[in-house]
């Protein structure tokens, strides 16, 4: 639990209104998913930060207006065994890599808010101005 100090100015911290007015803040731990949505749409707590794995895309359809994604600096990628053929032939992997549709898969198996990734480099990373590469240029029909 956080309590308020009087010496304690939100609006500089984290952007909250100066005339909202907070004397406390619970956090409750709760481990299981599917548990803290029953306590959300209860209403026992007002955040939660995990969407189920089996309703991502649902949620985010029913009630679109309660959800803020954040943007997380991650990547998920595949590797394949490069070792053996045919993905020992550099030119097969590199027809593997622009054949992938990124988008399609993200957006339409996913499905659940993230971006394709085109590089390791996130594009959320501050000053960050990704260089114009392969696939620029080159649009992927999904």
């Amino acid at each position: 639990m956080l309590a308020k100090k009087l010496f304690y100015n939100l609006t500089d911290i984290i952007g909250i209104h100066k005339n909202t007015i907070l004397t406390k803040v619970t956090f409750l731990p709760i481990k299981q998913t599917a548990r803290a949505w029953q306590s959300y749409f209860a209403g026992d707590v007002v955040e939660i930060e995990f969407l189920p794995e089996h309703l991502d895309s649902k949620l985010l359809q029913q009630i679109p207006d309660e959800f803020y994604l954040a943007e997380q600096l991650a990547t998920y990628y595949y590797v394949f065994n490069t070792q053996k053929p045919p993905t020992n032939d550099s030119r097969v992997r590199g027809g593997l890599s622009v054949s992938i549709n990124r988008d399609v898969i993200t957006n339409k198996i996913l499905a659940d808010g993230e971006k394709a990734a085109y590089r390791f480099i996130s594009d959320i990373i501050a000053d960050f101005t990704p260089e114009r590469g392969f696939y620029d240029g080159y649009g992927q029909k999904s």
